[in-house]
């Protein structure tokens, strides 16, 4: 990928890196701030939210679903 960003002149850098950083914190944020502030958040919670986060960030990257 690399490559292919050195080569391409039209390449966006900066906006894949936000998709980068947006992707981490919607998959990993929630998790954990509930898991510190919530005791009742369990495993199955964990996983469901960091998928549910990485799905909708997917979407909202790939422009059928805009937030």
């Amino acid at each position: 990928m690399a490559v292919w960003l050195a080569i391409d002149k039209q390449a966006d850098i900066l906006e894949y890196v936000a998709y980068a950083w947006a992707g981490l914190g919607a998959t990993f944020g929630p998790v954990m701030l509930l898991s510190l502030y919530w005791p009742l958040m369990n495993r199955v919670g964990a996983v469901a939210g960091m998928l549910a986060g990485d799905y909708g960030c997917g979407l909202a990257a790939d422009g059928r679903w805009l937030v």
